[in-house]
C-alpha cells in the first residue's frame, strides 16, 4: 500500500474512530479541522417539538445541541412530531439520545444517491408526511433550499440557529506535519465534508502561500456540490490537469473505504 498522508478536516472530536482505524492500517492520518463549532446563546424561550409538525436537524451536532437544550429545560419530545435529518448518520444522534421515539425519525436511506435536503424532501413526499409548521435547527448560516422550498408550498418554516462555524486554529505541530507532507502533495489526501470547510481551508492555504501546492493534492468528499466548491476555490489555470476528487457517502465506514481505496490505488 502506498504511503500517503491523510488529513481529516471535520471538526475536532468527530474523527477519533477514523483515526484509530486508519492508524491500525498503518496510514499516516492527522486531524486537521477546517472549522470549529461554537455554541450560540439559546433563546430565552426554546421552541418546543409540540409546536411543530417536524423538526429538521441539519447535522448530528445540531441534533445534540437541541436535545441538550431540551433536556436542560426539562422538556420532552412530542409523540406527534417528526424528527428529520438528511441521512442516517445524523439520525443516530437522535436515536442514541433516547429522547425521540424511533418511529418518529425520518431520513433518506443509505442507498439514496446523495444524502441532502433534496432527498430528504423526496423521502417525506414518498412517506406522505403532512406538514404545516416546521422548525429547522442548524448553524448561524446554512443552505436555504429546504426552507425556501417548504415555504413555497405554503408551509410555515422557522429557523433556530444554535451554533456557528468559525475557521479552526491549527497548532504548531499540525502546521509542521502539514508542511512536511506537502513537500509531496501527490501523496496527500484531504477529506472535506462541507462547502464552508473547503472555503476555510482555501483561505488558510492562501495565507500560507500554499494554494498551488494544495491544488495538487487528492480530495475525498461526500457530495457533488462540495466537489464543485473544491474545483472553484482551487481555480486552476487553463490547461492544468483537473483536481483529483473522489466521492463517497458521509458515514464513517464509507469515508474509511474511500480513503483505503485511494491508498491502495495511489
Amino acid at each position: 500500500m502506498r504511503t500517503m498522508h491523510v488529513f481529516l478536516t471535520r471538526p475536532s472530536g468527530r474523527n477519533d474512530a477514523l483515526l484509530r482505524r486508519l492508524s491500525d492500517q498503518g496510514a499516516r492520518a492527522l486531524e486537521l479541522p477546517a472549522l470549529e463549532l461554537l455554541p450560540l446563546q439559546v433563546p430565552p424561550v426554546l421552541p418546543v417539538p409540540a409546536d411543530y409538525d417536524m423538526l429538521v436537524f441539519v447535522s448530528a451536532y445540531a441534533a445534540r445541541c437541541y436535545l441538550e437544550c431540551l433536556n436542560k429545560a426539562k422538556l420532552t419530545w412530542s409523540d406527534t412530531t417528526w424528527a428529520a435529518t438528511v441521512g442516517p448518520s445524523s439520525a443516530r444522534a437522535l436515536l442514541s439520545s433516547g429522547m425521540v421515539p424511533p418511529d418518529r425519525i425520518v431520513h433518506p436511506s443509505m442507498a439514496a444517491v446523495s444524502q441532502d435536503s433534496e432527498n430528504l424532501l423526496a423521502t417525506l413526499d414518498e412517506q406522505g408526511v403532512v406538514l404545516h409548521r416546521v422548525l429547522i435547527v442548524r448553524g448561524a448560516s446554512g443552505r436555504e433550499w429546504l426552507a425556501d422550498t417548504l415555504r413555497a408550498r405554503g408551509i410555515m418554516v422557522e429557523v433556530l440557529p444554535l451554533y456557528e462555524r468559525v475557521p479552526a486554529t491549527w497548532s504548531t505541530a499540525q502546521i509542521s506535519t502539514l508542511g512536511i507532507a506537502l513537500q509531496g502533495p501527490q501523496d496527500c489526501i484531504f477529506v472535506v465534508t462541507s462547502g464552508e470547510g473547503v472555503t476555510a481551508l482555501a483561505a488558510k492555504f492562501e495565507e500560507m502561500e500554499l494554494r498551488q501546492v494544495w491544488a495538487r493534492c487528492r480530495f475525498l468528499t461526500i457530495h457533488p456540490r462540495i466537489a464543485t466548491t473544491i474545483q472553484s476555490v482551487l481555480d486552476l489555470p487553463p490547461g492544468s490537469p483537473p483536481p483529483r476528487i473522489d466521492l463517497c457517502a458521509p458515514d464513517d465506514e464509507s469515508i474509511f473505504e474511500g480513503i483505503m481505496t485511494a491508498l491502495r490505488c495511489g
